[in-house]
């Protein structure tokens, strides 16, 4: 009996002896969300195999992994182990299970793992290393749809929290999102514990009305923990822990990196609808809306054919720049006026986004006399008061002196032209009719064919003048007519440079008939070349030539032809934006 008991006990201990264990362990339970926990797997032999870390996915995000090897050789014996460390941060707050993991046949036991919230008073400082909790909260949770919002974004440390800025994980296009500027970081102290507050300022618009989930923000960031390698650090007590590597002095070399991830809460708003008493018109919701306008130079001397420029801005605080409305610039008899494309710009004020559109229109009276310049609206809804308001850039009159240009192509007076003539024919008709009398048949037949002849000479040199015109448009190229307006602009040679951009036209625009500078204007529908060309008029037929820029001419001259050779039509400044 006593040898079977023994040979059963050293069976039994040989049996274990040589059995194979895989144990899994965390370094802490419960973990505070957003914070990583350190899950260990041993495995008490030699294997080339790799455990399957699949079914982690679910309910982690896998920070790294690492690997590392053991023997040991003891009385003789020798012993083999592996070992795999895996940085985990729990993807949600409560009660998470860390499944068994599979390593050929064997297993490990199943983890019940807490996450609690990060500023939990469940987490006892032993447990919980540093703490960190963010939170994000709106100051109008049932906006108008466009209307500006305003989100506080903050997060709160209390253990040297790193990492850049939180970013947008869910939006889905239901909101633009502008950042208000950089972050504010105070430092408190509350229940004798000191941390940051750090505050994220966003402006939001809702893009469509109903019940819309807020944007959701991530958080990606660090802290740092001395290694146990910093006990070998011999330079620490020299340099003290704030001289570098975020105040860890050389011993931060040997630091370990902690990933931090936090994310906002999700929370819904809802968004009301354009109200029916705005009955499809544009669509302007904003705290405040203001016109305001300017000439540039004096308009007390002005005259026909004079382009004087106005400079339009219109301002508004909650908006952005898409939701600004296309001025309607009403026509007025007198007054040419050509509107440029708006140069528009924004800026924060408090915690408010302010765009301002800039819009200058050049204007040219074609008459003397006082001239009445149209006044120009928005209507828009004030989300203050919650009512539609107008706001009006009154008419402005001007007094237009006669231009010298005009006094150059009025028509000549007659009446002494009339008187003359009638003058010299009573002089010149006896005289007349006695050489007519005094011409035979034969005369007159010759005088008749020479004119016949002469008819059909000067219709074929008409006709060749033509071709000739046309051979030379056809002959030359694009680019050489190109040239040719901008060396006569160069030269200041301001008829020859009519003539070349007429020619320019009639290619550029072939088949369409061009015969004017007006064709040319109405075929390139470019505003600011058409000041130019009216410019060019003015200076033919006034007394300015001097005064033409040449070098402003070419510039945009320049830049019409990019934008044609790129096929782009005239557009609207702005989509329609909730126009219904």
């Amino acid at each position: 009996m006593l040898k079977k008991f023994i040979f059963t006990l050293v069976f039994f201990i040989c049996f274990n002896a040589n059995a194979t264990d895989f144990t899994a362990s965390v370094n802490r339970n419960p973990v505070p969300e957003g914070e990583t926990v350190v899950l260990t797997l041993d495995y008490n032999d030699k294997t080339s195999e790799t455990p399957d870390f699949s079914t982690l996915e679910k309910d982690f995000t896998i920070v790294s992994v690492s690997q590392s090897f053991r023997s040991n050789y003891i009385n003789g014996q020798m012993s083999n182990s592996q070992q795999w460390t895996l940085v985990l941060i729990p993807a949600t707050q409560g009660e998470i299970t860390i499944p068994s993991i599979y390593l050929g046949k064997d297993k490990t036991s199943p983890i019940h793992l807490k996450v609690v919230a990060a500023n939990s008073s469940n987490i006892t400082p032993a447990q919980s290393g540093p703490k960190y909790a963010i939170s994000g909260a709106v100051d109008n949770k049932n906006p108008y749809v466009q209307q500006q919002i305003n989100y506080q974004l903050t997060i709160l440390d209390s253990g040297g929290l790193q990492g850049s800025e939180p970013y947008i994980i869910s939006n889905d296009n239901e909101w633009i999102v502008k950042n208000l500027g950089k972050p504010k970081i105070s430092n408190k102290i509350e229940n004798g514990k000191k941390y940051r507050e750090i505050q994220f300022n966003y402006a939001l618009f809702p893009q469509k009305s109903g019940r819309l989930s807020l944007p959701r923000f991530k958080f990606d960031g660090f802290y740092l923990t001395k290694s146990s390698r910093a006990a070998v650090d011999p330079f620490a007590d020299i340099f003290g822990q704030d001289l570098m590597l975020g105040g860890w002095g050389l011993s931060g070399m040997f630091a370990t990196r902690n990933p931090v991830v936090l994310t906002t809460p999700a929370e819904d708003s809802e968004v009301k609808p354009i109200p029916l008493s705005n009955q499809g018109k544009w669509w302007l919701p904003a705290e405040n809306v203001t016109l305001s306008a300017s000439f540039e130079g004096g308009i007390q001397s002005l005259k026909t054919g004079d382009a004087i420029t106005r400079t339009i801005i219109l301002t508004a605080t909650g908006v952005i720049d898409k939701q600004l409305p296309e001025l309607n610039f009403s026509e007025t008899e007198g007054l040419k006026q050509y509107p440029e494309k708006p140069q528009v710009e924004s800026f924060i004020k408090g915690d408010k986004i302010v765009v301002i559109s800039k819009i200058n229109v050049v204007y040219i009276p074609t008459k003397p006399g006082e001239v009445k310049i149209p006044e120009i609206s928005v209507e828009w809804f004030n989300v203050k008061t919650e009512k539609t308001e107008k706001t009006i850039l009154p008419a402005e009159s001007i007094n237009v002196l006669l231009g010298n240009d005009a006094e150059q192509l009025s028509p000549p007076k007659i009446e002494n032209v009339s008187v003359n003539i009638n003058r010299e024919i009573n002089k010149n008709t006896t005289s007349a009719e006695e050489e007519i009398s005094s011409f035979s048949v034969f005369d007159i037949i010759i005088w008749l064919i020479v004119a016949f002849v002469s008819g059909i000479f000067i219709s074929w040199i008409l006709f060749r003048l033509g071709k000739n015109q046309a051979d030379k448009i056809e002959d030359k190229s694009l680019a050489s007519l190109d040239k040719d307006v901008v060396d006569a602009a160069k030269a200041k040679n301001l008829r020859l440079l009519r003539d070349a951009i007429i020619l320019w036209a009639s290619k550029q625009y072939a088949p369409f008939k061009v015969t004017n500078l007006q064709d040319v204007i109405s075929l390139t529908g470019d505003v600011n070349f058409a000041k130019q060309l009216q410019e060019l008029n003015v200076a033919l037929y006034g007394q300015s030539a001097s005064d033409w820029n040449e070098t402003d001419f070419i510039k945009t001259f320049n830049l019409m032809k990019k934008v044609k050779s790129k096929g782009h039509k005239p557009q609207k400044i702005l989509p329609d934006l909730y126009k219904k």
